[in-house]
């Protein structure tokens, strides 16, 4: 699935990406609206997320523009930040943006609805991309935690694991200035990971760096293997 994101922000787009990871969606990124306007017969997006926060001038514009010339009805979602007032919301829902999600990402729900609205479900199927595999987003309750240190510098890095699948982890450092420099593919060996009441070594590969670390498994503990 194609979605064309258009923002400023290299660390909004990575949030995104983020977000997306466990799904077949490839994000088409722009910075400029107007030449996102002039691609969209080649780009052929099925969903359009765009910056109300970047562009708070360009967003009605863009939306015109796309429901009186592409030839096919596509979901628009806007980014907006704290600034976005409620005159600008009622003008959003009667332009019919699809939704409303703040660019930080950081509300689940309004994850989910992202994820759910950009395929309407059919009848007797869920809504949403399908995702490349199982994966579940652990509560406090589940006391899944992971530390490793930096290969080079032998920093302690710790975070949240934000979501689990059977052969991959989200990780979110608590201090990503520690983790910057960690350029994927890298081999992760000795990795702590706590599962409950049990602590694991495992071995990890860094697959992405973005807003989050994906890291995928070398072998997973058993405790987590049979939630798949």
């Amino acid at each position: 699935m194609k979605v064309l994101l258009i923002c400023e922000r290299e660390k909004v787009k990575d949030r995104l990406v983020s977000v997306f990871s466990p799904y077949d969606v490839e994000v088409l990124w722009y910075r400029d609206p107007i030449k996102a306007m002039d691609n969209l017969e080649e780009t052929d997006p099925e969903a359009v997320i765009l910056s109300a926060s970047d562009f708070p001038r360009h967003w009605k514009v863009f939306l015109a523009f796309l429901q009186g010339t592409f030839p096919k009805a596509i979901p628009v979602f806007l980014l907006i930040d704290d600034t976005f007032d409620e005159e600008e919301r009622s003008k959003a829902e009667a332009l019919g943006i699809r939704g409303l999600i703040h660019e930080e990402l950081t509300d689940p729900q309004e994850r989910e609805s992202l994820i759910e609205g950009l395929h309407p479900p059919l009848k007797g199927e869920a809504g949403g991309p399908q995702p490349k595999e199982p994966y579940f987003e652990p509560t406090p309750a589940d006391r899944i935690q992971l530390l490793f240190l930096h290969p080079e510098t032998l920093t302690l890095i710790e975070g949240t694991v934000t979501r689990i699948g059977k052969d991959t982890l989200w990780f979110d450092p608590s201090k990503k200035e520690k983790t910057l420099d960690l350029s994927p593919p890298l081999l992760l060996k000795g990795c702590s990971l706590r599962v409950g009441n049990s602590l694991h070594t495992v071995d990890l590969t860094l697959m992405e760096n973005r807003e989050q670390l994906v890291l995928r498994f070398l072998s997973i503990p058993p405790e987590l293997e049979e939630r798949f």
